[in-house]
């Protein structure tokens, strides 16, 4: 299995695939275009960037999190069922 690349990797793949520059991606997501610079070099994402990033680029925080190898915070991250896993309904259902 090949090494994950770097999110810079990624996020520089996306932005020419998308024929955009960082200028755009700054304006868009409203983090300076130093700090994209960084990220793009290969300094690893904040998660507060990744939140600000993910609309911008049309995706959901919980995704770029997971795509930028970041841990996802506890306030995306589904809510547990509320019945069992095995399909059966719970008491919510009555």
């Amino acid at each position: 299995m090949a090494s994950h690349p770097g999110f810079g990797v990624l996020l520089t793949r996306l932005l020419n695939n998308r024929r955009v520059d960082v200028a755009w991606l700054s304006s868009a997501s409203g983090i300076p275009e130093t700090e994209l610079r960084s990220v793009l070099a290969g300094t690893p994402p904040l998660s507060s960037q990744l939140d600000v990033l993910a609309p911008a680029l049309g995706f959901h925080a919980t995704d770029l999190h997971v795509i930028a190898d970041v841990a996802v915070p506890g306030t995306l991250t589904p809510l547990p069922f509320p019945w069992p896993r095995n399909g059966a309904p719970g008491p919510r259902a009555r």
